[in-house]
């Protein structure tokens, strides 16, 4: 009986043993949950404060998680928690987004769409989404809203356009450099003014120096490298033709898109001017000859 009753206690013993450690064990299981909880919490605040969509879709492209703003681009319920995203509603066409998804778990390569139609502009960016153990799990999808930032790209390029036009439409050849003296725009007159190919101009720059004529190089360049940026000079042109024509540049510091490095500049065509007043001094210097013959003989 002794025996017995002492097999009973050190069997109660150990039950004691084990019913603490797992009260020690539930206690830490309970911790880790309360943990989790606010760290579920912690990721729906930061989901729902994001000002861009989230998707995260799993290797078979199906949805595991979603943010409010995503549908923006695609119209998600809650049942559409383990359907393949590219079969999910979009409210603007995504081309291949399958294919998009799918290249970007093999290379683990970020691609970025754009998307638009007369009132919207998205941003779609999809990256590679990596578990801990650095494995790619599938991938996640970002939703942004771009239309301020296209708005105003549409309205600068609405802007340059109109301004090329105004340039086009006046008899100059209207040019601009940037900061470093690389020309950047040049208007399509400087095939008629200078008997130069336009695409060849921007592609070699130096082609319109090197028309320059020889008498006149050294003072064209002397402007040219004004400290003001700032010249007007007369000069004479060789075209290709072997014709000599005479023009006026006049150029200015300007800031272009908040580079203030900018130089604009103009040239026309003044042969005609030139001649004229060429024959006005031939005729000038005559009539005073002739006058002053008068004199003599009188």
């Amino acid at each position: 009986m002794q025996a017995t009753s002492e097999e009973a206690q050190a069997s109660n013993e150990e039950l004691e043993a084990t019913n603490e450690e797992l009260s020690t064990l539930n206690s830490e299981l309970q911790m880790r949950g309360e943990e989790m909880a606010r760290l579920n919490g912690d990721l729906r605040n930061i989901a729902s404060s994001l000002t861009s969509g989230l998707v995260i879709v799993d290797r078979e492209l199906k949805v595991t998680r979603y943010t409010p703003l995503a549908v923006r681009l695609f119209s998600l319920i809650v049942e559409d928690i383990g359907r393949p995203l590219p079969a999910v509603p979009t409210t603007l066409p995504v081309p291949d987004l399958a294919g998009d998804l799918d290249a970007t778990i093999r290379s683990r390569e970020s691609r970025m769409r754009e998307l638009s139609s007369d009132d919207r502009d998205l941003l779609i960016q999809i990256q590679p989404y990596v578990g801990f153990d650095d494995e790619v799990l599938g991938a996640i999808v970002v939703v942004l809203d771009v239309g301020d930032v296209a708005d105003a790209r549409r309205a600068r390029e609405a802007a340059i356009h109109n301004l090329r036009q105004v340039a086009e439409s006046v008899r100059e050849v209207v040019w601009q450099r940037n900061a470093a003296n690389e020309l950047v725009m040049i208007t399509s007159r400087v095939e008629e003014i200078y008997g130069l190919d336009r695409a060849a101009v921007l592609a070699d720059p130096e082609l319109l120096l090197g028309s320059v004529h020889a008498d006149d190089v050294v003072r064209v360049r002397a402007a040219m490298a004004s400290a003001d940026r700032r010249w007007q000079v007369t000069f004479r042109i060789v075209r290709p033709d072997g014709s000599v024509r005479w023009l006026d540049e006049v150029a200015g510091a300007a800031q272009v898109d908040g580079d203030d490095g900018m130089v604009i500049g103009s040239a026309i065509d003044v042969t005609e001017a030139h001649e004229i007043a060429r024959l006005a001094e031939q005729r000038t210097a005559v009539l005073d000859a002739i006058l002053n013959t008068a004199d003599t003989a009188s």
